[in-house]
């Protein structure tokens, strides 16, 4: 099991060290930071037979680009597994509507990207 991360273990201790919700001697051990380099070169050019991508969908700004960047590590057969919010409110002048939650927008994109007809 390999777990990748926006920062190094040392860095995420310190940024939540102050966080009464978190407590920072449970956070494991980054194998790999992911962000100023492709996901394969974070990697070094390992390939993976599982992606579990927990709560980060959320927070991506190219949808597309990553699960691109998800399937150039991904051995044949490979799959992803997203862990999402199921639906998200939000609030307007006049009531509260319902926003697309975001693991209907990943499936799409998730069919496309990871099983090209090319």
């Amino acid at each position: 099991m390999l777990y990748v991360d926006h920062a190094d273990t040392a860095t995420l201790q310190e940024k939540y060290k102050d966080d009464p919700k978190v407590d920072v001697a449970r956070i494991v051990h980054v194998d790999a930071v992911w962000g100023a380099s492709t996901l394969q070169e974070a990697l070094g050019g390992r390939r993976v037979d599982y992606i579990v991508a927990s709560h980060v969908i959320e927070h991506v700004p190219d949808l597309v680009a990553w699960l691109h960047e998800l399937r150039s590590v991904l051995n044949p057969g490979g799959e992803v597994r997203l862990i999402v919010r199921t639906s998200a409110t939000r609030s307007t002048t006049s009531a509260t509507k319902r926003v697309w939650p975001a693991c209907c927008i990943a499936i799409s994109c998730m069919r496309a990207c990871l099983n090209p007809k090319s």
